[in-house]
């Protein structure tokens, strides 16, 4: 497996999970806090991601900034789906 594959599925899967996992159950049993956690962890990763580009790991990099882009788009889902648990 490539460093790009290997960067790309460490960071992107975590982050997806979560963000899934967040949806499941309702009302005050529901697991929203896990969307948090999501988020944080990309924060984490985008900053992980400036410092590999910083030291010139172009694969690495590249596979890392796939996945936060993969993530971000999993976030975003994720959130309106929380919020419409909520009826907001």
């Amino acid at each position: 497996m490539s460093t790009f594959r290997k960067a790309f599925l460490w960071t992107a899967v975590p982050i997806v999970a979560l963000s899934t996992v967040s949806t499941a159950g309702s009302g005050a049993d529901g697991l929203y806090g896990l969307w948090y956690l999501a988020a944080g962890t990309w924060s984490l990763v985008f900053l992980v991601a400036i410092g590999f580009a910083i030291g010139r790991r172009g694969p690495v990099t590249s596979g890392i900034w796939a996945g936060v882009g993969v993530g971000i788009v999993a976030l975003g889902l994720t959130c309106f789906a929380n919020l419409n648990t909520f009826g907001i």
